[in-house]
């Protein structure tokens, strides 16, 4: 797991890296296409160490962010929240995952709902269905709930915790 973060942090530095160079230095293509193979070589390691993706969100380039919002009725401001992004610097058409730290959130709820699919050997009506129940665990709010308040990283603790067998009431 700590693979995956590493991997996932230098892939959102290369991605602000890249969208700079793009802008400051359009003639540094030699930098650009140095940039570029780092970061598809990350996002196959991400690939591989991922496992599966149950649920069908993809990985890596594949990464459909659509799905995902669809999957939880997310909105953008949602995970613009989650991700700590000011509103201002999403520009269409790309959207909320277009902004490096958005779409690496996107992607961290991405791989908790795989982890919770899992749990229910991929069944995606019951994985829907545990986001959005109530959970006594959680305080009496359900997981989507706490994604869109901005405490995803508590949902994450706890889960991590259940899975472990180490799991105590947020």
């Amino acid at each position: 797991m700590s693979i995956l973060k590493d991997l996932s942090s230098e892939r959102a530095f290369l991605r602000e890296h890249l969208a700079e160079l793009r802008v400051r230095a359009p003639d540094a293509a030699l930098t650009r296409m140095s940039v570029e193979a780092r970061l598809a070589d990350i996002e196959h390691q991400i690939e591989q160490a991922g496992g599966e993706d149950p649920l069908g969100f993809g990985v890596g380039n594949a990464f459909d962010s659509g799905k995902l919002l669809d999957f939880l009725r997310l909105r953008d401001c949602d995970i613009l929240r989650v991700a700590d992004v000011p509103i201002e610097q999403v520009v269409r058409p790309g959207g909320v995952a277009e902004v490096p730290r958005a779409r690496e959130c996107l992607e961290a709820i991405a791989a908790t709902c795989n982890l919770v699919a899992e749990i229910y050997d991929g069944d995606a009506v019951k994985t829907r269905t545990w986001f959005m129940a109530r959970n006594p665990l959680l305080g009496d709010v359900s997981p989507r709930d706490m994604i869109c308040w901005g405490r995803f990283e508590r949902l994450q603790r706890f889960l991590i915790g259940a899975v472990t067998g180490q799991a105590e009431a947020v």
